[in-house]
This record gives structure tokens, sequence and C-alpha cells, in this order.
């Protein structure tokens, strides 16, 4: 299963806001907070439970400015389904099973009208209701509203029976296939067996997440309840088919290429009893430290892997998967996630430059606040592929990332004058990272389009600055495009600096960076070049 589009309307800080995922696998997801990252999701994720319950999950609370006015709360998912999820909800939407060759001739004859697959929910000031489309048929369920109904609901099902409307199969070709409108289930048990459907595949590791601890033991073997990790492993430990035994082996191999030190092992604590548990065992000891007792980094990792490694044809929604790693475990698990989402589609919410995948720029997605509520901006899909190439390249460099987190972002020819930039800012007393404002060095005079193509892309606002004039272009505004005419240090000597120049030769060397920062660093404030503090002061404005 796959998602391919989503729209919302009127949900919490969300205004107005249509997605489409052009990228199958792995989409990351940028912003500041409150921005509504998560309650993009939670809004798919109320409207797969509307659906399959068959009652409203909505509250006066996700309402925008918590009211209706003449703004109704929508929102709508467009889902892809694979073959085998096209039979499940073929099978689903029968009264009573069907075999044989009927089976099969009908997965064929209707696999086309069963691929796409929409639901949402409406609320406006009449009533609620949940819908979904497959194919031509429309299914829908009404909960009227306390304004028109004290209480109480009644259900619209809209259903077009899918036989007859197709132009694939002909009445008689129907009745060989003994199939008629009697055969199917009603409007509202199929619109619940949709939502089944897609709740089976739409998972979420909450930003808020238990960790794993011993437990009772239960027959799952998928849980993204820290509570039932333990169970799960336990589970895939001793489960009868091969396959399931195969990925508890798989999960242990990823856990010990994590921290080599230590492997793991699945054991119930009472047999019998019904109490399963995770040991850790460390190498060339006895000693197994009980799962209660490892680091909340090790506890995390153990989640991921138990639901990540060796699963298929799910969508993933991971919050905030940079919680209690180090680098390098941050880094080895954006691999894995990266590895994962070959086979299932992944969405990640961060704030960390370490889950930025540089190979897949395209699928960055960053939302921020206006007065209309939340916009999302991202790299269109036809960008060319030298810049793609040249952005994949620089954002190798993890410090280079930090510009997609900005909320202003000025970039410099290179690290000499992003030094001298930094250190002048913090002579007038100028926050930079408290206004989110990045300093960005891009390495030469020329160097700079990849890095404006990501930032006007992603709609963050920007300054540039290099040594050498622009020259005259209308593309290139001098209220963002600015030079110093010269190279930085002789544009020192010719703001009076002269003496500091040579002063800081003789402490820190002749390299440039460090002579940028030893000035920077030591003249005065009344000292900075007008055309410095200008620059500070302009690109802290774009922040705000």
């Amino acid at each position: 299963m796959r998602t391919i589009s989503v729209d919302i309307q009127n949900f919490r800080c969300i205004g107005s806001l249509q997605l489409n995922f052009d990228i199958g696998g792995l989409n990351t997801l940028v912003g500041e907070n409150s921005v509504g990252k998560s309650s993009l999701f939670t809004a798919i994720s109320k409207t797969i439970d509307s659906v399959a319950t068959g009652s409203a999950q909505f509250i006066v609370e996700d309402l925008r400015y918590g009211k209706l006015d003449s703004n109704e709360l929508k929102v709508s998912c467009h889902f892809e389904l694979t073959v085998q999820e096209q039979k499940q909800l073929l099978e689903g939407m029968l009264s009573s099973p069907i075999t044989g060759s009927d089976r099969e001739s009908l997965y064929r004859k209707f696999g086309d009208y069963l691929r796409d697959l929409e639901i949402g929910v409406t609320w406006d000031e009449v009533s609620k209701s949940a819908y979904a489309k497959i194919g031509k048929m429309f299914l829908q369920n009404d909960w009227v509203s306390n304004k028109v109904l004290s209480r109480g609901a009644h259900n619209l099902g809209a259903f077009d029976d899918l036989l007859k409307e197709s132009s694939n199969v002909s009445n008689l070709e129907a009745r060989i296939l003994g199939l008629g409108e009697g055969d199917f289930l009603s409007a509202n048990a199929i619109l619940s067996r949709v939502g089944q459907l897609i709740r089976l595949h739409f998972k979420t590791f909450d930003e808020f997440r238990v960790r794993p601890m011993a437990s009772s033991r239960s027959g799952a073997i998928e849980a993204l309840k820290g509570t039932e990790v333990a169970s799960v492993l336990l589970n895939l430990k001793n489960h009868p088919e091969l396959k399931s035994r195969k990925m508890y082996e798989q999960i242990c191999s990823e856990f010990s290429s994590f921290i080599p030190s230590l492997t793991i092992e699945s054991v119930d604590m009472s047999p019998g009893g019904g109490l399963a548990n995770v040991q850790f065992i460390e190498e060339g000891k006895d000693w197994a430290i009980p799962l209660a007792n490892v680091g909340a980094g090790i506890a995390e990792l153990l989640t991921f892997l138990t639901n990540l490694v060796a699963r298929e044809g799910n969508i993933y929604v991971i919050e905030e998967p940079e919680m209690h790693l180090h680098s390098h475990a941050k880094r080895r698990l954006h691999t894995l996630i990266k590895e994962s989402s070959e086979r299932n589609q992944i969405f990640i919410i961060t704030h960390d430059e370490h889950f930025i995948d540089f190979d897949n720029i395209l699928g960055l997605l960053r939302l921020f606040l206006t007065k209309d509520g939340t916009q999302v901006a991202c790299l269109p899909a036809d960008t060319p592929s030298n810049l793609m190439g040249q952005l994949s390249t620089a954002l190798k460099d993890v410090d280079k990332r930090e510009a997609v987190f900005a909320r202003a972002v000025l970039l410099v020819e290179d690290e000499s004058q992003q030094k001298f930039v930094l250190g002048c800012a913090d002579k007038l007393s100028q926050d930079l990272d408290r206004a989110g404002v990045s300093v960005l060095p891009v390495d030469g005079h020329a160097a700079f389009e990849p890095y404006i193509t990501l930032v006007k892309s992603l709609k963050i606002p920007y300054i540039c600055l290099r040594d050498k004039v622009w020259g005259s272009n209308s593309t290139r505004p001098p209220d963002i495009f600015r030079a110093l005419g010269c190279e930085l240090e002789e544009y020192v000597e010719q703001a009076g600096l002269g003496a500091m120049l040579k002063e800081s030769k003789g402490k820190v060397g002749t390299s440039k960076q460090r002579i940028a920062e030893y000035v920077a660093n030591n003249i005065e404030r009344n000292q900075i070049p007008p055309l410095f503090s200008q620059l500070i002061t302009d690109v802290m404005t774009l922040a705000k």
C-alpha cells in the first residue's frame, strides 16, 4: 500500500493543505514545532479510524479555531493498493466467499477498479460523514450532528454495483460468475472493511514512545507499542513458520550491527506463565542484562528493529527517530530506514540533520506556517538533474543540511566569510541561533546555484554574499545578492582594520578562516564594517 495524496481543510493549524507524494519510498518532513507536521498524520489516522469504526473520530478541538463557520472540515486520502491488497479488498466486499476459477476470474476482471482507493471525512454545520471511493463505487456513512438531531444517526449508503457499472463485464458474464447485488455486503459494512484494510498497513511510531519492557505474552507478531515488543520478539522466535523465525534472527543480527558488544535473546521468564522479556548479553560476560537496565537509546533501537526489519507493504510514520541516539547510531538507523523504504513507504518527521536523505532530495518536504495556516514546500519534480547531483553532493556534509531547518539563510562564499559574519553578529548581540538563522558557506564564488535552488524551493528567505560583484541581472536583485567587491582580507583592510589583520597573522598564522575569526572576535562593535552590520540586521529581519 502507498499513500498517493492527501487533502486537508480546516484541521487544527491547517487551513488548506494539498500534498502529492510522488516519491513512493522515503519522505522526510521538516519544519519548526507546531507547524502541523504531526497534525497532518493525525488527520489521516482519524480519517482511517472514522471509516473503519463507523463513527466520527473528529472533535471540536480538531477544528481550526475551534469552529466551523463557513469552513467545513475535510480530509481525503488517496492510496494505491498492491495486487494482494486488491484481492483482500474484494474478498472483504463479498457477503460469502468464492473459490476456484470464479475467484481468479473476478480478480482479473476487477483489479483495475480496485487499485486506486480514496477515503475521506467531511464535517459541516449539518453533519459529519465518512466516505470511500473504490473505482466506480461510492460509499458514504453520515452521522447527523446534534444541531439537527439531538441523539442519533442515519446512513446514506450509495452503492453502485461494480459488476453492472464495469465496462469490462457484461451482465451475462456477471450471471456466469453467479454474482449479483445481493452477493455484496451492505455499503456500511464495506466501508468498515476498507478502513480496517488501510489501518492494517498504516502504522505510526508516536513521538512519545513507551520503552520496551517485560510484559504479559500476547499472540502478536507485530506491534508498535513498546509494551508489546518483548512479546512480539518471543512470538517470532518460537513461531511455527520459518519466515517468522528468520525475521527474529534478522532482528537480532541487525541489533548486533548497531551495538557490536551486545547480543539479544528473547526469553520466557516463567515458562508456561506467559511473561516475555529480552536479555542483553555482553561479549565475554556470562551475566545477562535485563531489558529494564539498558539505556533509552538501546530500548528505542529495539522498537524500531522489531517493526522495520524484514517487514513489507506498510506505510510507516516515524516521529523523531533521533530520540536518545548518538550520531553514529543516527546514521546507522537512517540507513536501516532507507533500506526498509525499498519495501515500505516511510514518512519521517525530524528535527535532526542526520535524517535528511541527500540521495533523495525530492522526498524532502518543509512545512511552515502563514496567516492562512500550514503550507508545504519541496523541490519541483522537474529540477534539472545536474542541480540535483550538485545538491546531493553538497548535502553529504551534515553541517550543510542545517539550512533546511532555518527560518532564514545567509549563503556566503566560503568559511572565512562565515567566521567573520558569526563574530560580528556576536559583537552586535544578535543571536542568530535564537532567531533561526543559518550562515552557510557554499565553498566557492560559482557554487551558489544549487543552494539557492534548495532554499527558494523550500520557501526559506535568503541573502547571498560573495567577493566578486554579481553584475547587472534582473534575476539577481541587489537586496538579496550582495558583494564585497574584493576578497575579505582586502575589504577588511580597506575598512581601516589593517593593523588588526597584521596582528591576527602573528597570532593565528596565515589561515584565512582563522584570520577572519580572529579579527571579528577582537574588533570593537563600532569597527564593524557597515556592510556587515546591515547584512546581519537584514537576515535577522527575514527570520521574523
